[in-house]
């Protein structure tokens, strides 16, 4: 049988409206590293992030820090893993064979993250949701209850290792000073290197550049799992129990629903 796409009047728009908004926010947060090498400015892991001096261009970095970063991002994947839900659940209607059309799917997205990461910008997360998305597989068969359980437990886990991996960032940089060390002033030069071959270089040396970085972030979708599965079982846990498609009319799963967005909102700030 043949797959082919769903039809206009198959889809849940609200789900691709609220998709549209998340996608909008993830622009606006990332709009600051479109236009510079805001990324690799490392001297703001010691010193802080300055707020600008226009009036203006300071309050809306304060809005984007607040309303955008850490909210739209949580929303995309939470929107991810309900959007697997809903493509595997019409496969399977259909009798298809969901975990193969699945799979081939997050091939094809891993393939032009690799793509995107190397060629394009550093900023990439298409590989990043392919691979953590092949982990949902072993998930689709489970009771809602077990994933949620799961969810929460990788959440506080993450969090607990995020925090430990602060404390030691910390102390490094604390155990560098002493020693003599001046991070800040090679960070800095490092960045000086950066800009200029950003801006003199051609597109084979920025490629070269680049190369170490986009190794590295490669590497680190490992390290950025633990952080994003659980938000796509979040999304999978509202599939499976309908919680979307009836939060208009069910009062108690409306409550359930704003207690789970109140917490992503807490975990999106840690």
């Amino acid at each position: 049988m043949k797959h082919q796409g769903i039809s206009s009047n198959e889809r849940i728009h609200t789900l691709d409206i609220v998709r549209g908004f998340a996608i909008l926010g993830i622009v606006l947060a990332n709009m600051m590293h479109f236009k510079s090498l805001a990324q690799l400015d490392f001297t703001i892991i010691i010193e802080g992030f300055p707020l600008p001096d226009d009036t203006l261009n300071a309050l809306s970095t304060l809005f984007i820090s607040f309303f955008v970063e850490g909210k739209f991002y949580p929303m995309f994947s939470l929107l991810f893993g309900l959007g697997f839900y809903i493509f595997y659940s019409r496969a399977v209607e259909k009798n298809l064979r969901a975990n193969r059309l699945f799979s081939r799917r997050l091939t094809f997205l891993i393939i032009v993250g690799i793509v995107h990461l190397f060629f394009f910008w550093h900023g990439d997360i298409l590989f990043t949701y392919g691979v953590t998305g092949f982990l949902l597989l072993f998930f689709i068969s489970r009771q809602p209850k077990t994933i949620l359980i799961w969810a929460t437990l990788l959440l506080f886990i993450y969090s607990i290792i995020l925090a430990v991996m602060m404390g030691v960032n910390s102390w490094l940089m604390s155990l560098g000073s002493m020693i003599g060390g001046d991070f800040t002033e090679e960070m800095a030069a490092m960045n000086a290197q950066a800009n200029d071959v950003m801006a003199n270089g051609s597109y084979l040396d920025i490629l070269l550049h680049r190369l170490p970085e986009s190794i590295i972030t490669l590497l680190n979708v490992f390290v950025v799992i633990p952080s994003i599965l659980p938000l796509f079982l979040i999304g999978l846990y509202m599939g499976k129990t309908g919680m979307f498609t009836t939060l208009g009319t069910t009062c108690t799963r409306g409550k359930r629903f704003a207690s789970i967005a109140l917490g992503l909102a807490f975990y999106s700030r840690s």
